[in-house]
């Protein structure tokens, strides 16, 4: 694989990954990038530009739930290779090198559903409160001012700002400064803004970016907590998200009628429907906005399924349209009195 090609690939597959919440990206690579090969001045060269702009991306893309790595599988048994380090200078002949690798064979046959190694697994601080649920592709403002949340941002403003907020479950009150149980489906975001105040708190602006499954608690010499994660991606039905368009359109509508009854107008319409057209970024752009508890938010982030979320949602907002007409109503009557 040479470097002109990779970066083509990789600019093909980077917005589908992005879209659908993390992915993995990996090159074969020739042993010469370790122990360059005589008479291949040209081919060491590129394969190493490769290893660099796989090293650079994987920086990059982390924040988005994407790895970046290079597997250098050895040798195969083949005339070209073999026919390589002869020279008394050279690294060993190849045909001396060969390695079986079954286990990385079994990870790219596998189906995109499957558990398997190529699923992106992800190291990441996790903020946990107890009314805060952060839905993918939604804004957070945040207040921080406890010493060890502090550190936390000072710590994400100098990597990749990333950091995950996970709802603290029932019964935190009792070791709120410990490591109280956290529901296992956090949301994930990115710091796009900060504010440092001069007596060391911070105001951050978070996007969300995806839901992760926490798998287990990394230990840390820190004072904030860290977990190893998963990227849950959005699941549609048969794998298509058209399979869900009229549900969306009833969706919206449910959505517009809130709008119309709390006299929001077109700038709230378009915050959550403007260049979207993907059903999962919706329902959780109409649920961050029209779903205040922090239960029912963790219920709703929990539902990867898109089919399953959707009706959540919806039921939300009938429930919320049925006590705004409630609320209206008297007025109405009084309205029509005076009349």
């Amino acid at each position: 694989m040479n470097l002109l090609s990779t970066i083509r690939l990789v600019r093909e597959v980077l917005p589908h990954m992005r879209k659908i919440g993390g992915g993995v990206i990996i090159n074969l690579q020739s042993t010469s990038v370790k122990v360059p090969l005589d008479n291949l001045i040209l081919s060491n060269t590129i394969r190493s530009g490769v290893i660099g702009l796989a090293k650079s991306l994987s920086l990059e893309l982390a924040k988005d739930g994407i790895r970046v790595n290079n597997v250098l599988p050895g040798a195969i048994m083949r005339p070209r290779p073999c026919s390589l380090g002869a020279s008394p200078t050279a690294a060993p002949s190849p045909c001396s090198r060969f390695v079986v690798c079954s286990a990385a064979v079994d990870c790219i046959n596998r189906t995109p559903g499957e558990s398997s190694c190529m699923s992106a697994v992800i190291q990441i601080p996790i903020f946990p409160l107890p009314d805060v649920v952060l839905f993918p592709h939604t804004l957070l403002p945040l207040h921080i001012f406890e010493p060890r949340y502090r550190q936390m941002i000072r710590d994400c403003l100098a990597g990749d700002k990333r950091l995950a907020m996970a709802l603290l479950r029932p019964g935190w009150e009792s070791d709120y400064y410990g490591r109280p149980p956290v529901h296992p489906i956090a949301g994930a975001g990115e710091i796009i803004q900060h504010e440092e105040l001069p007596d060391g708190r911070f105001n951050i602006l978070l996007r969300g970016t995806m839901r992760i499954g926490i798998t287990a608690e990394v230990p840390v010499d820190k004072p904030y907590r860290m977990a190893r994660a998963r990227p849950l991606p959005d699941r549609y039905p048969e794998g298509d998200p058209q399979l869900l368009a009229n549900r969306i359109e009833r969706l919206k509508v449910f959505y517009l009628r809130i709008l119309s009854e709390v006299q929001k107008g077109q700038g709230e319409i378009a915050k959550i429907f403007s260049g979207v057209k993907d059903p999962g970024i919706i329902v959780d752009r109409i649920a961050g906005a029209a779903i205040a508890d922090a239960e029912t938010r963790q219920q709703v982030l929990e539902a990867v399924e898109v089919a399953t979320r959707l009706p959540l949602v919806q039921d939300h907002l009938v429930a919320v349209l049925a006590h705004l007409s409630d609320r209206n109503a008297p007025a109405e009557r009084a309205s029509g009195r005076q009349n």
